[in-house]
Formats: C-alpha cells, sequence, structure tokens
C-alpha cells in the first residue's frame, strides 16, 4: 500500500494565488514535492497536487488518497462515470475542473484506490512546506 498525502494553501474556495504540496509514502519510502504558486481554487490546487503525485507512478499499485477536500474524494469516487459519460454530469452539464479530472483518468485507473476525508498525519507538515514554497 502507498499512501498519498495532498495539501492546498490558501484555503479559499474564491479562485487565487495557491500553492500545493504532497507526500507520497511506501513503508520507509517517501517523496514530497509541490508548487509555488498558481493562480486556482482550493480544488484545482488539490487537483494539481493529486496529478504532480500520481505522475510519479510508473506501475499499478495499491493507493490511499489522504486530502481535506471531500471534492476530490467525492470527484474520484464518480471519475469513472464522467469519463464513461464525457466528462459531463447525469443532467449533461459539464463538470467543473473537467480538464484536470481528464488528466486523472489515466494515471488512476490503473491503480488500486481507497479514499480518507480530513485532516492526517502529515497535514501540518505539509501546509509548513508549502508556506515555505
Amino acid at each position: 500500500m502507498v499512501d498519498i498525502y495532498l495539501v492546498a494553501e490558501p484555503r479559499s474556495p474564491k479562485p487565487n494565488h495557491k500553492k500545493f504540496a504532497y507526500r507520497i509514502q511506501a513503508g520507509s519510502q517517501i517523496r514530497e514535492g509541490g508548487c509555488k504558486s498558481f493562480f486556482a481554487s482550493w480544488h484545482k490546487a488539490q487537483l494539481h497536487a493529486l496529478i504532480s503525485a500520481l505522475s510519479r507512478f510508473t506501475r499499478p499499485t495499491s493507493i490511499c488518497i489522504y486530502t481535506e477536500d471531500a471534492y476530490i474524494i467525492s470527484g474520484l469516487e464518480q471519475l469513472k462515470g464522467w469519463h464513461d459519460n464525457g466528462y459531463c454530469k447525469a443532467n449533461g452539464e459539464e463538470i467543473k475542473n473537467r480538464a484536470e479530472w481528464e488528466r486523472v483518468y489515466p494515471l488512476i485507473c490503473r491503480h488500486t484506490v481507497s479514499t480518507h476525508c480530513g485532516r492526517h498525519a502529515y497535514t501540518d507538515r505539509l501546509m509548513e512546506a508549502v508556506n515555505v514554497l
């Protein structure tokens, strides 16, 4: 099992300059990464953290994704359906952050994924890292 921990700051839902960080941990092996600043919503910043983390994987594995963003968890649960429906909701409306979800799908579909929504063991550590970026 590989754990992916995600954070993004600031937490304002409105688009502004955001930073993100992620931590990938498999036993004692740890990889961390992040982005200094780009203009986005908090959800989009979390998606970019997820895309960056998933891009590091070269083979299928079991992954647990930890994030405080319920939007990410909900999106991951609906992603297959969105993909099959042309990234549209059941009512035909295009999903928000479509471009990012289209990037997530091929990166995640080969893995066995579980999720955890809420603060995690590395929330504070990654938030410190984000504020240093």
